[in-house]
């Protein structure tokens, strides 16, 4: 079992399909996020900093978004201007 710290944040409001909630939580204990499912279509998950809480988004964006919205920003990080992370300018 792992430490939570006390000011870690568990939220149990994510509503999902059991299908949804075994994805999401595959996903979330590969990325080291606590996570686990309660009843019904429950989902709890804790969040300690920032870099989680994005993550978690994330993933959930990735099971539950409509196919047409993730192209959209697929499309859009496509067109944002190329970053040259080489370069020592």
């Amino acid at each position: 079992m792992e430490f939570i710290s006390p000011s870690a944040h568990w939220f149990n409001d994510l509503m999902l399909t059991p299908v949804d909630r075994l994805s999401i939580t595959q996903r979330l204990r590969e990325l080291a996020i606590g996570c686990e499912a309660c009843h019904a279509k429950r989902l709890r998950v804790c969040i300690k900093n920032c870099t989680d809480a994005i993550q978690v988004w994330s993933v959930i964006q990735q099971v539950t978004a409509p196919r047409c919205a993730l192209l959209t920003h697929l499309e859009k990080c496509w067109q944002s201007p190329n970053v040259d992370l080489n370069s020592d300018d």
